[in-house]
């Protein structure tokens, strides 16, 4: 499914359960404050060249060992990417079984004065790093990482993983 939305720029907000399907972003999508975006398994997030996914309420993208999710680009070329995952000031999110992949000049996951936790996740070919966490100390957020798989990212400074005034 395409979202009916302008192909620049904010496509505005997201919200509710999006079940199985391949769902192309066009643009990036915010999930607010009081809402919550639930991903179900067998679901395909293919972003846009500069789309990103903003979240300051909740995201679960809950993969299964069998139908992951799966947060990728949509194009093919080379040096296409995507503008990653951004949490800021969420409240706790939460991926299992889920890929996030391909994301290059920015981190694939940025975790900014926010709670989420990812399980039995794949972290791939992303450069930059896979995850940065800032501040997570001071406003009681965190970045739990648990049973995940991580290859070929590349990173300058921070590897992986890079946590900034916090712990993971």
């Amino acid at each position: 499914m395409t979202l009916p939305l302008p192909l620049a720029g904010n496509c505005g907000s997201a919200s509710g359960a999006w079940y199985p399907e391949d769902y192309i972003i066009p643009c990036s999508l915010r999930v607010e404050w009081q809402d919550t975006l639930i991903i179900m398994a067998g679901s395909r997030l293919l972003f846009a060249p500069g789309a990103g996914l903003y979240v300051r309420g909740a995201l679960l993208a809950l993969g299964t060992e069998r139908d992951s999710v799966i947060f990728d680009r949509y194009f093919e070329l080379p040096n296409s990417t995507w503008g990653g995952i951004s949490f800021e000031r969420s409240s706790a999110s939460r991926f299992e079984y889920s890929a996030i992949r391909r994301v290059v000049g920015t981190s694939a996951v940025t975790i900014e004065n926010a709670r989420a936790g990812y399980e039995h996740c794949t972290f791939s070919s992303n450069l930059i790093r896979m995850v940065r966490a800032l501040n997570t100390k001071m406003f009681h957020g965190y970045a739990e990482i648990q049973a995940c798989s991580v290859s070929g990212n590349t990173a300058g400074i921070g590897g992986a993983v890079q946590v900034l005034n916090g712990t993971t």
